[in-house]
């Protein structure tokens, strides 16, 4: 079943390299991790190369209301409704909500598993971090881009997102927000198991709120 909730297609998103925590998620530490600067000029390299394969997409949509049915049961626009008592929590100021979905694509995924199959273990476990990191960093531009978009009504997003499969919402919630979203568009599909693909993809809520 598809809704017919409007939904906006981010096509490009361009964002900074977030060399930092790349390096966090392959292990290295700023000020206590000894790394030669050949070995680092190879690693930014290869970062730059993998970056050139991501193409960050997004589509979102903002709910006009919210509701509770209860401390764990939360309707938007009186039709869509999720259960979690985390989520709520999150949203118990909440006067509307936004959901977005964003993928850093298939190509880094499919070169990622390419360098893995000749046995380019390195290589691939930095283009596997760059894919995770620039999925993150595509879903900090959405958070932002929203917050940037209801300001000027007063309003403002809460710091956290929340996603399907962390704390206590089920991962099966998924099936829900590609109905809403259809990130399809943006080559983004679920398997039955409620896993997406390509896997370097988020999906996840982002409570507004009245500015204090």
């Amino acid at each position: 079943m598809v809704h017919d909730t409007k939904t906006t297609l981010l096509q490009t998103i361009k964002t900074e390299i977030p060399y930092n925590r790349i390096y966090n998620r392959l292990g290295f530490r700023k000020y206590s991790t000894d790394l030669h600067e050949t070995e680092k000029k190879k690693i930014d390299s290869i970062i730059n190369s993998a970056v050139l394969l991501v193409e960050l997409k997004a589509v979102y949509t903002v709910f006009k209301s919210v509701s509770f049915a209860s401390q764990s049961i939360i309707t938007f626009d009186s039709k869509y409704e999720f259960q979690s008592e985390g989520f709520c929590d999150m949203m118990s100021r909440a006067v509307s909500c936004a959901l977005f979905a964003v993928t850093a694509g298939e190509k880094i995924v499919e070169a990622r598993d390419m360098l893995m199959k000749n046995n380019k273990m390195s290589e691939s476990v930095i283009y596997d971090a760059v894919g995770s990191e620039l999925a993150e960093e595509g879903a900090e531009f959405v958070h932002d881009f929203i917050n940037k978009l209801i300001v000027r009504q007063g309003l403002v997003v809460t710091k956290r997102r929340y996603s399907p499969g962390y704390g206590d919402m089920k991962l099966e919630n998924q099936k829900a927000i590609f109905s809403i979203l259809q990130p399809e568009r943006i080559g983004i599909s679920l398997t039955p198991s409620f896993l997406m693909t390509p896997e370097k993809s988020v999906t996840a809520f982002i409570g507004i709120e009245e500015q204090l």
